[in-house]
């Protein structure tokens, strides 16, 4: 099999890097070296890779960008293959094996790339293709369940991310690289262009999977503009070769929203912040007649389709949004025999699948936290409940973590008044799961507490364990806060973990965008993947294509 040097280029954020690193330990075996290249961090960076044995470093003396810093990486590796791979990757064993598979079978195949997946499974790169509407790059599956048969078939794409990609060193070298005209955005584009003109091919595995923490490493917004102006120079006359997916513009939203308790009225906030700022749809919250009629008009005017979406009530609509404490709660909540139901976790998944629904049915929309400042915080310890909790359970946690004092919130019960005592506490304490839609516990989570709680709360689904302290039962919470009472120092650095890695996982960015996507395909349905792959007639065009123009 092909040998393979990883190149991983970092700027700050070391917890990042290690993280990352730790997943690279048991190295498939292709992998020859991880080369670490860091773009003049201003963090402890460089020392904490001096103190590694297990890696190559590379310290550039400025910061360069992505490009420059892969190019840097690059020259020190000796493989036959490079995998150039983001600091905020989480890679499964295997995965890299997969991928030189790819070009050890085929060597026309001159990079491959991964299934790039969220950390809740949901597809953030699954191939590059053209939009119809702009004739710029754009992902035809993003945000979709990374299981989705369409996301799993396997092809030839223009390009793929740069986050996870696996490059031939011959190939590499000989279009000279990556681009350093860009600096951290289009230069993955840009090298799948190259490699396509100079008669390679760019080849698309989904049976490796890689997770990517999007957007956490850095940003790239201010760079976007220069970026596409030097791409659309360089490749203008390409991009009517290559075939085009019709983004089509998304719906609009209508969603009735029948509060069956006071969680569910937090919920709702939550849900129409989320929607307000990232769906990139119009939504109209509201069962009035006024409401539907607005909706209505609003969608007309912008020639959208509207899609009606129907929390805990019965009457018309599209879609099912249910938060299910258990499979009897389920079949309570007047589940249609047919549409799609959303569910806000994992859990709440197979409690709808207990309850006689189809599993393809059930897609998961997490609710999404944004890393707002955190309130003052008051040294009391808030004890988050439900009414099934034994009280003996209290008990014991309030002898856990005594002489502090403690606030107890019933989960179902919770106002704004409880949202903010969670969000302001130094400690919160789960006596069970929590509320169904782990709102509670994901609120604590982003304004920094020490979470204490069952590992099988919704709102732990997708993050590391050094991110709270866990119990393997709610029996077993008052034992785990004891412990933290009796060390506090050891636990003292969850709360900054868990703060970083609710808002990198679950963010409400993504959770938008996951509605957006969701409701589009309900409309337009999915984009066959075979439509918008390169077919051979299209790569002997890109071969015989004009000269690429000079990008600026």
């Amino acid at each position: 099999m092909i040998a393979v040097d990883v190149v991983v280029p970092v700027h700050g954020k070391w917890d990042l890097t290690e993280r990352c690193l730790e997943t690279l330990r048991s190295r498939d075996a292709c992998v020859r070296a991880v080369i670490v290249v860091d773009d003049a961090s201003l963090d402890d960076t460089a020392a904490r890779l001096r103190e590694r044995d297990d890696v190559v470093p590379v310290f550039l003396e400025r910061n360069v960008g992505f490009s420059a810093a892969c190019n840097a990486g690059a020259r020190r590796a000796t493989a036959d293959a490079v995998l150039f791979l983001n600091n905020d990757t989480l890679v499964p064993p295997g995965a890299i094996g997969r991928l030189a598979q790819e070009l050890t079978a085929d060597a026309t195949i001159g990079a491959a790339g991964p299934r790039l997946l969220y950390a809740d499974g949901t597809v953030q790169s699954a191939g590059g293709t053209v939009a119809a509407s702009t004739g710029e790059a754009a992902r035809a599956f993003i945000s979709l369940d990374g299981d989705a048969p369409e996301v799993n078939v396997p092809g030839d794409y223009i390009a793929l991310t740069g986050a996870a990609l696996l490059v031939r060193r011959e190939a590499f070298d000989a279009v000279g690289g990556f681009d350093e005209v860009y600096r951290n955005g289009f230069e993955d584009v840009d090298l799948g262009m190259k490699l396509w003109t100079a008669g390679w091919r760019v080849r698309y595995v989904p049976e490796a999977a890689i997770v990517h923490l999007e957007g956490a490493s850095r940003g790239r917004a201010h760079d976007e503009e220069a970026n596409r102006g030097a791409f659309g120079q360089r490749w203008g006359p390409y991009l009517d070769m290559i075939p085009r997916f019709a983004l089509s513009d998304p719906p609009c939203l209508l969603v009735a929203w029948k509060n069956r308790a006071p969680i569910d009225a937090l919920a709702r906030g939550r849900v129409a912040e989320m929607l307000r700022r990232h769906a990139g749809a119009r939504a109209t919250f509201g069962r009035s007649p006024f409401a539907r009629g607005y909706a209505a008009i609003a969608a007309a005017l912008d020639r959208r389709a509207l899609v009606r979406i129907a929390y805990a009530a019965g009457g018309p609509r599209d879609v099912t949004w249910i938060a299910p404490r258990d499979a009897a709660d389920a079949r309570t909540q007047h589940v249609p025999p047919e549409g799609p139901i959303w569910v806000p976790s994992q859990r709440a998944k197979r409690f709808a699948i207990d309850a006689g629904v189809d599993p393809r049915r059930v897609a998961i929309v997490h609710l999404g936290f944004a890393c707002e400042d955190p309130p003052p915080r008051f040294d009391r310890v808030v004890v988050v409940t439900t009414r099934d909790a034994p009280p003996a359970r209290l008990k014991a946690i309030e002898r856990a973590v005594a002489p502090a004092s403690t606030l107890v919130i019933d989960a179902e019960a919770a106002d704004d008044a409880a949202r903010d005592a969670v969000r302001s506490a130094r400690t919160v304490v789960f006596a069970s799961a929590g509320d169904a839609w782990g709102l509670l516990g994901g609120e604590a989570l982003a304004a920094g507490a020490l979470v204490v709680a069952p590992v099988d709360a919704p709102f732990l689904e997708y993050l590391p364990s050094d991110a709270f302290v866990g119990a393997e039962s709610a029996d077993a919470v008052a034992d785990a806060a004891a412990a933290v009472r009796a060390d506090p120092e050891l636990f003292a650095s969850h709360a900054l973990r868990a703060r970083r890695e609710i808002v990198r996982r679950l963010p409400d960015v993504y959770a938008g965008h996951r509605v957006r996507e969701l409701a589009r395909t309900f409309v337009h349905g999915v984009p066959d993947p075979r439509a918008v792959a390169i077919t051979p007639e299209i790569a002997r065009a890109l071969r015989s294509g004009p000269a690429p123009r000079t990008a600026r």
